[in-house]
């Protein structure tokens, strides 16, 4: 989980999480990542945790095994938090 500095369009991050969508892996399924804030129930629309140029932007993530995703139970970014230009990004993860 961090800032990765790139956005869910990127090459980055069709190359960590192909389709970024729960389920899909970069790996076949041998124990590739998805997207935790999918996974949690985040839309892909929301979510930003920076603004780039004005522009709300989703560049922080966590990404999980997929033996995870089903256990991220809600994702929230923390947009009161000061100190950062970057917000806090939450998941709870029921283990």
């Amino acid at each position: 989980m961090g800032d990765f500095n790139m956005t869910p369009e990127s090459e980055g991050y069709r190359t960590i999480c192909p389709g970024g969508v729960p389920g899909a892996t970069n790996s076949g399924g041998d124990g590739g990542l998805v997207d935790g804030w999918l996974a949690g129930g985040g839309h892909p629309e929301d979510g930003p945790t920076c603004v780039d140029e004005g522009v709300p932007v989703r560049i922080d993530y966590i990404f999980v095994n997929e033996r995870l995703e089903n256990s991220v139970k809600q994702v929230w970014v923390d947009s009161e938090a000061a100190g950062s230009d970057h917000q806090p990004l939450w998941a709870a993860i029921d283990l």
